[in-house]
C-alpha cells in the first residue's frame, strides 16, 4: 500500500484531540473521475503521551502567549492577592483541534526484492511512478481539511527535502501469481517447483490493497493452512 502518514488538519473548530480513542476512528474511499487510483483516507490518532510531548516542546505562538498570560496571571496574584489564571498555564495548545491523516492507495507496486552480493535483501523501487497517486491524495486531504474549517498540514517525511514515500502495511515480495514466470506462488500459496513449501502472509498479496491489510492476509493465510493441512478448499 502506498501511504502519507503525519499529514493532518490544523485549527480544527471542533474539539477533537487525537491524543483520545482507538487510531482509527473513521475513513472514507475516494476516486478522482477518470483516475485509476483508489485512496482510502482515514483519521490517524496518536498515543497521548506523545502528543503531550509534542504540545510540550513544540513553542507555538498561540502556547507562547498563553504562557506569557500565565506569567502575568501569576505576578497580580503574588502582589494583589487575586485569583491564578490555571487556565492559561496549560491553554494555547495545538493538540486538540489537530487531526492527523492517515491516506493509503493504489501505488504502481514496481518494488522488487533482491539479494546483493554480500547476501543482504535490497529494494529496487521508482516511486516517480506512484507520484500521481500522491498528488490525488494531497488534494482530496486539502479538500477534507477546507470541509472542517481548518488548515492543511502536508507530511513533514513529504516535504522537500526529504521527500519521502513509506508504507506503514508492506506486502508483496512472494507474490502469488498464475504461473511461475509472474510470480513466487501459486493461489494456494505454494511455492511454484518447490512441493510442500509455502509461504502464508501477506508477502503473497500481488499488489496495493488501499485498506488497512491484516484482515486479508488473515482470510488468505487461512485459506493457505487448510492447503497445507488437508490438500483441498473447506468444505
Amino acid at each position: 500500500n502506498g501511504e502519507m502518514l503525519f499529514a493532518g488538519t490544523s485549527a480544527v473548530a471542533e474539539v477533537v484531540d487525537a491524543g483520545h480513542g482507538p487510531s482509527i476512528t473513521a475513513g472514507a474511499y475516494v476516486q478522482r473521475p477518470g483516475s485509476s487510483h483508489i485512496l482510502l483516507l482515514e483519521d490517524l490518532g496518536f498515543p497521548p503521551a506523545f502528543m503531550s510531548l509534542l504540545d510540550g516542546t513544540l513553542p507555538l505562538l498561540s502556547r507562547l502567549r498563553s504562557l506569557g498570560r500565565a506569567g502575568a496571571g501569576y505576578a497580580r496574584a503574588a502582589r494583589h492577592g487575586s485569583l491564578f489564571p490555571t487556565r492559561d498555564l496549560f491553554g494555547g495548545s495545538w493538540v486538540p483541534h489537530f487531526l492527523p491523516y492517515l491516506g493509503m492507495g493504489t501505488d504502481a507496486a514496481n518494488g522488487q526484492f533482491r539479494l546483493d552480493g554480500a547476501g543482504h535483501l535490497r529494494l529496487d523501487w521508482d516511486p516517480t511512478r506512484s507520484a500521481g497517486m500522491y498528488v490525488e491524495m494531497e488534494e482530496a486531504l486539502r479538500r477534507i481539511s477546507s470541509a472542517l474549517g481548518g488548515t492543511y498540514r502536508r507530511s513533514v517525511l513529504f516535504r522537500r527535502p526529504l521527500r519521502r514515500m513509506l508504507t506503514a502495511h508492506p506486502l508483496g515480495g512472494c507474490v502469488m501469481s498464475d504461473r511461475p514466470e509472474d510470480g513466487v506462488v501459486n493461489d494456494r500459496g505454494e511455492v511454484w517447483g518447490h512441493p510442500g513449501l509455502y509461504v502464508a502472509d501477506g508477502a503473497v498479496i500481488p499488489g496495493p490493497l488501499a485498506a488497512n491489510p491484516s484482515l486479508t492476509i488473515a482470510a488468505v493465510a487461512e485459506r493457505i493452512a487448510q492447503w497445507m493441512v488437508h490438500g483441498r478448499e473447506a468444505a
